[in-house]
């Protein structure tokens, strides 16, 4: 009997910890200082086939750094941290946002790594196009 009982009292624990759910880590936040790490350039044909992809991570390419907060994306200098430009952000979605009449759409977002693209401004049906992305850490 005694037996029966400590294998009911173990059996009973595992089920417990089986059971318990997995607390959910919290979305990663976009606010903060972003390190530009490389430049891509995509260019499509007219039927939006890819047709090149270009990266650039060469330092003469990353001279700036972005730091965004809830509403607004700002960019500075990496040699002086002189400012370069920026805008208020409007999010469109929870991925999508704009500043400066400029789209961005967040391709990915870690707590280390964000992707921004920038989707074909003038794009015109039946001509070839181009679209970028920065590639961040922090």
């Amino acid at each position: 009997m005694p037996r029966f009982l400590s294998l009911l009292l173990l059996s009973l624990t595992l089920l417990t910890a089986a059971c318990k759910k997995e607390e959910s880590k919290p979305k990663p936040s976009i606010e903060g200082r972003w390190t530009l790490k490389e430049l891509v350039d995509y260019e499509y044909d007219a039927e939006g086939k890819l047709l090149t992809q270009k990266s650039d991570s060469s330092p003469a390419a990353l001279y700036f750094y972005t730091v965004i907060s809830k509403d607004s994306i700002l960019f500075y200098d990496v040699k002086d941290n002189s400012p370069l430009g920026g805008d208020k952000l409007t999010y469109l979605s929870s991925d999508t946002f704009t500043y400066s009449s400029v789209t961005v759409v967040v391709k990915e977002l870690t707590d280390h790594k964000l992707v921004l693209r920038y989707p074909s401004r003038n794009r015109t049906a039946g001509r070839p196009y181009h679209e970028f992305e920065d590639v961040y850490s922090r």
